[in-house]
């Protein structure tokens, strides 16, 4: 009787085991598979990504002044309908060659390059969120967008209302009076800034649109300064199915020169 029970309680233990390490491997596939879920996973911390940037330091950033924040020039601003679309198109295949997902923020139009990312607000509730351009459309009445059903429930409305789009015109090599590196920056709350990389401040970064999107939302929970980056210098790479292209959270840094300021301290 003696040696029945050890056996049964060996086999316990196997079975403990095993039900351990499967929900090890079942966790770290969900974890890398983030974007095909609806929310992103707690992160405790960002990752600080400064020590890769070159920087300004000291007073040298005195000699700036918020004229070269180029966005004007390169922003655009439309306003319209929108709608969106979910569950029959679940999966298909998107005018750029990815699969479509109703979960990540993504959106149709007709004309704007692929990789367009747009600052979308609902004019009725204020509301806003962000989605990149990665498929054709829409093709029905006046509307100018279709968007995923992530992005329409963010937006707190599932069906047509007015919406205002605001982003950046993507692939501009080099500008015109400069060779420096530019990044844009979104936000919630903020105008749109397109400044040189030195005035930035980075902090964490990934390859996939939608896990920034998400990281934002809760970064700004603690720090509302916090905006979008991308690279406005590169020509538009985002066009590629697998693309390098990698999206940031940072802030404009402190030692900046707002508009503000200078009139203050004339």
């Amino acid at each position: 009787m003696r040696k029945k029970k050890n056996n049964s309680k060996g086999l316990l233990t196997k079975l403990l085991l095993t039900c351990v390490i499967t929900f090890s491997i079942i966790t770290i596939y969900n974890h890398d598979s983030a974007t095909a879920t609806n929310e992103y996973s707690p992160l405790t911390a960002f990752e600080d990504l400064s020590s890769e940037f070159t920087f300004l330091e000291g007073e040298e950033f005195d000699e700036y002044r918020f004229e070269e924040n180029i966005a004007p020039k390169y922003s655009i601003e439309l306003d319209g309908k929108a709608s969106y679309y979910a569950d029959k198109f679940h999966n298909r295949m998107t005018a750029n060659g990815e699969r479509f997902n109703m979960n990540d923020y993504s959106a149709a139009h007709k004309t704007l390059p692929f990789g367009t990312i747009l600052r979308v607000t609902n004019i009725k509730n204020n509301k806003k969120t962000f989605v990149r351009i990665n498929d054709r459309g829409p093709y029905s009445g006046s509307r100018i967008i279709d968007l995923s059903k992530k992005a329409a429930k963010d937006l707190g409305h599932l069906g047509l209302y007015r919406v205002k789009l605001e982003g950046f015109k993507l692939g501009q090599k080099k500008f015109n009076t400069t060779d420096k590196d530019y990044y844009f920056g979104l936000s919630y709350e903020k105008d749109l800034v397109c400044l040189p990389i030195e005035h930035y401040y980075f902090v964490d970064s990934t390859a996939k649109f939608g896990d920034i999107v998400r990281m934002y939302n809760m970064a700004i929970k603690n720090d509302p300064d916090i905006m979008i980056l991308a690279d406005a210098s590169e020509k538009n790479r985002m066009e590629v199915k697998h693309s390098d292209m990698l999206y940031y959270l940072g802030k404009v840094n402190e030692s900046t020169i707002y508009e503000d300021q200078m009139v203050s301290n004339q």
